[in-house]
C-alpha cells in the first residue's frame, strides 16, 4: 500500500521549498526545520523550475529602482 517512490522525506522537502519561495529567508527555514547548519537545509530545498527566471526578474526589477 502506498504511492511507489514516495518518501516522507519529499514532503519536508517540498514545505521548506515552498517557504524559501514565499519570502521567507533561509535562516528562518533553517528554524522551522530544527537544523543547526544552513548546508542540511540547502539539501531538502529544490528551487522550482522557474526560479532562475524569477531571481533576475526581481534583480531587473530592483536595478531599475536605482536609476
Amino acid at each position: 500500500m502506498g504511492f511507489v517512490g514516495f518518501r516522507i522525506h519529499d514532503l519536508r522537502a517540498t514545505a521548506l521549498t515552498n517557504l524559501l519561495e514565499a519570502g521567507v529567508k533561509l535562516h528562518v527555514v533553517r528554524d522551522i526545520a530544527g537544523h543547526s547548519d544552513l548546508r542540511v537545509t540547502n539539501l531538502y530545498t529544490r528551487p522550482h523550475d522557474d526560479a532562475l527566471n524569477l531571481a533576475a526578474a526581481a534583480l531587473n526589477t530592483y536595478a531599475a529602482r536605482g536609476r
